[in-house]
């Protein structure tokens, strides 16, 4: 009821880079007992499995010899392992105690887009109104380096760019952002998935620069940003 009330559902998962991002955010709030998500088992059927949103059951990540209704209608991911597996949780009706955890509520935030976006580096420069993806985005590519050089159009007096979706490994992905297309001075460097949102603007002319460079890579979808011109 929580998260209906917030415009969103419990949890479903059909792709295991979210698995791992919701596990990876449980860690990072110390919630390594476990999290409960959307998925419902009906009836003794170990096939007969349902999310809460309606969407397709499409995939699953159980523990092994899971799973096992004997436990409890309900599932729960274990964020205390790196695998992130699925394991039957009691939900709570008249004659049972619901298993007491956190839960993960999602709800529509972001269209991805139906292609994935080019894999290699950019050989031109961005300008005003243009969006910049990392390589092959939202796909998994393992570790990466490019550089995005962003000059604004006659007039402009300086650029900025806006954060439309942002997830790398905090321990070894960053984008850096740079004063001009040459030089080291640093607007910021953005590493994690706390950046939606955030806007970064030039102050010494009309003109940025990114430098991606992902070490890891794993089990991330990577990034976007839009570009503006301010008169």
């Amino acid at each position: 009821q929580k998260c209906k009330n917030t415009g969103g559902h419990l949890t479903s998962i059909h792709e295991n880079a979210v698995n791992d991002y919701i596990r990876r955010s449980a860690v990072a709030k110390n919630m390594k007992n476990g999290v409960l998500i959307g998925l419902n088992q009906v009836g003794s059927n170990a096939t007969a499995l349902t999310w809460n949103d309606g969407t397709r059951v499409d995939y699953t990540h159980f523990a092994k010899e899971f799973p096992n209704n004997a436990l409890g209608q309900c599932f729960a991911m274990q964020t205390g392992s790196l695998a992130g597996d699925w394991v039957n949780v009691v939900c709570g009706t008249t004659t049972a105690v619901p298993t007491t955890i956190p839960f993960v509520c999602s709800k529509p935030a972001y269209d991805f887009p139906d292609m994935f976006k080019a894999d290699n580096c950019p050989t031109s420069n961005y300008t005003d109104g243009d969006t910049i993806y990392s390589p092959m985005f939202p796909k998994v590519v393992g570790p990466r380096g490019c550089e995005y050089l962003i000059v604004g159009p006659p007039g402009a007096k300086q650029m900025q760019v806006t954060v439309v979706f942002f997830e790398t490994n905090k321990c070894c992905d960053t984008v850096t952002i740079y004063e001009g297309v040459a030089g080291e001075k640093k607007i910021a460097t953005l590493a994690g998935s706390t950046f939606n949102g955030n806007v970064y603007k030039s102050a010494q002319g009309p003109a940025m620069r990114l430098v991606y460079n992902a070490q890891s890579g794993a089990h991330i979808r990577g990034w976007q940003l839009n570009v503006k011109a301010i008169f």
